[in-house]
């Protein structure tokens, strides 16, 4: 992706797994995954890793999803399909904020 490493997961509790041992500069989960759903996995990969921005995606683009993800502390949420610019567009704000603190 545009510069970046990324490591891919086939399912919520081994993409936890992966957030418990290794450091990302950012996060992109499905509302929609095997094994548990991406709102719980937000919750539980922020109470590890606090500061790490998750970007949520779903293809079920219902205002009520978006609102709950961004309220459980997701930093940006993709309705799908997207355009790989929105992606780059998100991951400069990433940067920016890492910049900043």
């Amino acid at each position: 992706m545009t510069g970046h490493a990324t490591d891919l997961e086939e399912d919520a509790p081994s993409g936890l797994r992966t957030i418990e041992n290794t450091r990302y500069d950012a996060a992109f989960f499905d509302i929609r995954m095997p094994g548990m759903g991406g709102i719980h996995l937000l919750r539980q990969a922020l109470a590890i890793q606090p500061q790490l921005p998750i970007i949520v995606m779903s293809g079920h683009g219902v205002a009520e999803t978006r609102r709950e993800a961004l309220q459980a502390g997701a930093f940006s949420f993709l309705y799908k399909p997207f355009r790989l610019q929105e992606v780059n567009d998100i991951i400069q704000r990433v940067n920016h904020t890492n910049e900043a603190d």
